[in-house]
């Protein structure tokens, strides 16, 4: 069973209580616009879609870059907030530790796009992702995760007091949470270079630090 986003966020609020919901890199509104919150804040550099047709007392849209409105707004508390911005582990990164200054004390970080399909999907930038194909893989489908994916070894080694676990269903999702008690775990790269420089080829041999899980075991997750 495929899982979208939409599905797994809207679970979670359920599961959370959760009424406020903050999406950074909203881009065609896909998912914002099925997510089912009291407050809903929306976050893009270039909104592709009218937003005016999906607005409503529920629903703000902010038109800047995610270091913007986190710089602007320092004061906001979301319930669950999806990080789906540039996908790059620099700026995914930023987002992530704004993110968790304005998450509420019981509440849910989502990132997106954390294990890439397949190597051109990988590659830093679309531009180099499209040319990789063109060339190698005409056939294969235009995805593109970017180096989120390094974002992941780096909570598990340089942010212990975050817990997390990953979605196998659909697009690879990690669910994040502040936790009360910091896990303990010891830190798998002896240097922070080593993340910087993990490459689509060497998932395979660290893939247990995603903690990839069902639905119901994110769900029991979430619920303790």
């Amino acid at each position: 069973m495929v899982v979208s986003a939409a599905e797994r966020i809207n679970r979670i609020l359920g599961i959370t209580g959760g009424s406020s919901y903050l999406e950074v890199g909203v881009e065609r509104g896909r998912t914002f616009t099925k997510i089912n919150a009291k407050t809903k804040v929306a976050v893009d550099p270039k909104f592709k879609f009218d937003t005016t047709e999906s607005s409503g007392p529920e629903s703000s849209f902010f038109e800047c870059t995610s270091d913007v409105f986190f710089a602007e707004h320092t004061n906001s508390k979301f319930d669950l907030i999806f990080l789906d911005g540039l996908h790059t582990f620099e700026q995914t990164l930023r987002d992530l530790l704004s993110a968790l200054k304005m998450v509420s004390e019981t509440g849910v970080i989502i990132i997106d796009d954390v294990f890439p399909g397949d190597y051109a999907g990988s590659l830093k930038t679309k531009r180099e992702q499209r040319e990789y194909r063109a060339i190698h893989a005409p056939d294969s489908k235009n995805a593109w995760w970017g180096d989120t994916y390094k974002l992941i070894p780096f909570i598990h080694d340089f942010l212990p007091a975050l817990d997390y676990r990953t979605a196998t269903e659909g697009n690879k999702q990690t669910v994040v949470v502040p936790s009360q008690i910091a896990p303990t775990r010891d830190a798998y790269f002896p240097e922070l270079l080593h993340i910087a420089n993990l490459s689509f080829y060497d998932l395979e041999k660290c893939k247990e630090l995603w903690k990839f899980c069902d639905e119901r075991e994110i769900d029991d997750f979430i619920s303790k």
